[in-house]
């Protein structure tokens, strides 16, 4: 009987292992497709009415580019890290220039990275 006991202990242990190792993978795979996988890529243009940091914990930028009529906001999310775009709008907004932005769309919005699905990746100034 002791024998017994003892391949299940070693049988249910080992299924643990193997089993937290296999969700470990698959969350890694799953956060590496929201990140990197895109649905959708394009541009966007008209003048940024609001850019701001969010979150306690993780935080994220945050924006709305208006184009069109005043009820058209296209909301959107610049991954952490990219500074150099954060701060192309930043003087945009600061200077009421009309920008056009260039996205991509992802699968999934993980609250991590960002409010929306849509990230902006390059900023130009419109003249």
């Amino acid at each position: 009987m002791e024998k017994f006991w003892a391949a299940t202990k070693r049988f249910f242990k080992m299924t643990l292992i193997f089993g937290s190792l296999a969700a470990i993978v698959a969350l890694a795979g799953f956060l590496l497709f929201a990140r990197f996988a895109h649905y959708s890529d394009g541009v966007r243009s008209g003048t940024v009415v609001k850019f701001s940091e969010k979150g306690i914990l993780f935080k994220t930028w945050e924006g709305q580019l208006q184009f069109g009529e005043a009820s058209n906001l296209w909301d959107f999310s610049v991954y952490p890290g990219q500074d150099d775009v954060q701060q192309k709008i930043l003087d945009a907004v600061k200077n009421g220039q009309k920008v056009q932005l260039k996205y991509d769309e992802s699968f999934v919005s993980i609250s991590v990275w960002g409010d929306t699905k849509y990230f902006v990746s390059e900023v130009d100034i419109i003249e």
